[in-house]
């Protein structure tokens, strides 16, 4: 008897994480629904820059991809 109880517990155990975890995950947005962009959006560009630090006055460098 004692065994059948001592199994009872880590068996609860195992199956309530399981539950936790599995309706715990909350859906991740993607890029469009954190920009809010809904609707007929065609194109979406993202320019990057260098940055270039002159004397504590940030400049705009070289675009790259």
């Amino acid at each position: 008897m004692r065994n059948l109880n001592s199994r009872k517990i880590p068996i609860f155990v195992i199956i309530s994480f399981y539950f936790l975890v599995s309706f715990s995950n909350k859906k991740e947005k993607n890029d469009w629904q954190v920009f809010k962009l809904n609707g007929e959006v065609k194109k979406i560009k993202e320019h990057s820059y260098n940055v270039i630090n002159k004397f504590g006055i940030l400049e705009k460098g070289t675009k790259y991809s």
